[in-house]
């Protein structure tokens, strides 16, 4: 997973965006299988200090990549053809539908509140900048 975020880095800083798209992929599939792990080797109940030091950072880190990743997949579609609006109206949508239930799912398959509330502060982070656009 260092290796991916490695080239996530790489390749968000030299503005390979489709590129970047698949690094992020990568971390999210590696992460989404390392908080399925967890939870299942720490069984229904586990310990605060478990919950602290095990679940919490790798949550928190599944959330944000979620977020970003659906972000990285809007820029990548305006990065593919700028000009296409209605398309880059459905990726919106799309995205907001989908961290929806990213969140929905998360809250009730997980039992994940960390997860949940990171894709909560995304979506009004999302909504905020939506409401007062800056043009560019």
């Amino acid at each position: 997973m260092v290796l991916l975020q490695l080239g996530w880095s790489f390749s968000f800083a030299t503005e390979s965006i489709a590129l970047s798209m698949f690094f992020m992929l990568g971390i999210f599939l590696c992460l989404l299988v390392l908080n399925l792990s967890l939870r299942k080797a720490l069984g229904p109940k586990p310990s605060l200090a478990q919950t602290v030091c095990l679940l919490l950072p790798f949550s928190l880190n599944f959330g944000w990549i979620t977020a970003a990743m659906l972000a990285n997949a809007n820029i990548l579609a305006v990065y593919r053809d700028p000009a296409l609006q209605p398309s880059h109206v459905a990726s919106a949508v799309c995205s907001c539908v989908v961290l929806g239930l990213a969140a929905v799912l998360g809250g009730f398959l997980l039992l994940d509140p960390v997860f949940c509330l990171v894709l909560v502060w995304a979506g009004t982070a999302v909504a905020k900048e939506l409401a007062e656009p800056v043009e560019s």
